[in-house]
């Protein structure tokens, strides 16, 4: 099975730019937080609070543009 990691390094490679991204998800495995720290990715556990999402957006998009 693919995951939220895999689909992220796919549109990286696709696009060969380091694209910022955010990953949501349940999983709390230390493997996993890991590799989304290799990857650079920005890891929020579910359920995501609306208020906290946006301020992670925002940080991305700040990143992005800086």
């Amino acid at each position: 099975p693919r995951s939220g990691l895999d689909a992220i390094r796919m549109i990286r490679e696709e696009f060969n730019e380091d694209i910022p991204a955010l990953l949501i998800t349940g999983d709390t495995a230390p493997e996993r937080l890991q590799q989304a720290a290799s990857a650079d990715v920005s890891v929020l556990h579910k359920p995501v609070e609306p208020a906290i999402l946006k301020q992670a957006l925002d940080q991305l998009m700040h990143e992005l543009t800086n």
